[in-house]
């Protein structure tokens, strides 16, 4: 958010997705994490997502794999899954 909030002033950093998750349910704060990750929270009400203007928060992802690694039909499926 830097840029965007010049008076923000960072009280607590955590890293894993649940304690984010119930910082922000809590009302200590607000988070930014991968909207898969909030999807149920949504669903529920729980958390809300906002909107970031002049900020582009998507991401590129890559697949990874050892080169001589025999790509077995559970692999290539899994691949497919995370290009779609």
């Amino acid at each position: 958010m830097h840029g965007l909030l010049p008076e923000l002033k960072v009280m607590l950093e955590l890293e894993h997705i649940e304690a984010i998750k119930g910082a922000v349910a809590a009302g200590l704060g607000l988070g930014c994490l991968s909207r898969i990750a909030l999807l149920e929270d949504f669903a529920q009400g729980r958390l809300v997502p906002l909107q970031v203007a002049g900020r582009d928060l998507n991401r590129r992802l890559y697949l990874m794999l050892h080169r001589h690694k025999y790509i077995s039909a559970g692999i290539e499926h899994w691949m497919q899954l995370c290009r779609r």
